[in-house]
């Protein structure tokens, strides 16, 4: 009985830790995609656990929920947002326009292979982001795990209770 509370008590205790799920998908990529898609306001498009990204996409005030690995050859920030649960690589530098929000979440990985802007965006970190240079904050950073990047800097909102990186 005491294994049978204790079971329950763990589970209780690392159910924050579990990623958020991506539900209602007009696109639900399960294995290797390398098509072009445009995400308008309303739509979730999907990387299931298993699924792998490697098309070209445009966030026009979607969503772009990740549990696989993200890896887009094109990608334009234009209004949305995404929320990572898995592994998201970008082979460039990012700007992200006015009101974009990225949430990468417990054991989230988020790659940049260049800068990150924030022009009045929002980022919400609980996992790892790993930017190979500046981040240029004119927005909001929330960091409660680990962020390594070469310089933060700007005159946005930080708010850190994690672990930031800069050589």
């Amino acid at each position: 009985m005491k294994k049978l509370i204790f079971l329950f008590a763990l589970n209780l205790l690392l159910l924050p830790l579990k990623s958020q799920t991506c539900s209602s998908c007009l696109v639900n990529i399960t294995n290797t995609d390398t098509l072009s898609y445009s995400v308008t306001t309303g739509q979730m498009f999907c990387i299931g656990d298993n699924g792998s990204f490697l098309g070209t996409i445009t966030i026009n005030g979607g969503t772009v929920c990740v549990s696989g690995n993200f890896n887009p050859k094109n990608i334009t920030f234009n209004s949305g947002s995404i929320i990572n649960n898995g592994n998201i690589s970008i082979n460039t530098s990012i700007s992200l326009s006015t009101s974009f929000q990225v949430i990468n979440n417990n054991s989230a990985i988020l790659n940049i292979n260049g800068s990150m802007s924030l022009n009045s965006s929002n980022i919400t970190n609980t996992g790892i982001i790993n930017v190979v240079n500046d981040i240029n904050n004119s927005g909001t950073i929330i960091n409660s795990n680990i962020i390594n990047c070469l310089q933060l800097n700007g005159t946005g909102t930080l708010n850190n209770t994690g672990i930031i990186n800069s050589n």
